[in-house]
């Protein structure tokens, strides 16, 4: 728990993005690629296993790649 906000565990965001139709990790880096984010595949499978935090602009290209608010988004990833 970070500030009173409960993190989401490495399951709910993988079923998260498989939801939207993000079902492999090349999958989510290719979005965020296309939103001006460069990862790599280790590097986000890091951050969505909670080893590594998110940072805001990757929270913000998230935000529009999910369809989330912004504040959904913080919520869910920070």
């Amino acid at each position: 728990m970070r500030g009173g906000v409960e993190l989401k565990t490495a399951k709910e965001i993988k079923m998260l993005r498989s939801g939207k139709g993000f079902f492999t990790l090349s999958d989510m880096v290719n979005a965020l690629s296309d939103e001006g984010v460069s990862i790599t595949k280790q590097g986000y499978s890091l951050k969505e296993r909670g080893r590594t935090p998110f940072t805001a602009k990757e929270i913000d290209a998230l935000s529009r790649i999910l369809g989330m608010s912004l504040d959904e988004a913080f919520s869910f990833f920070a």
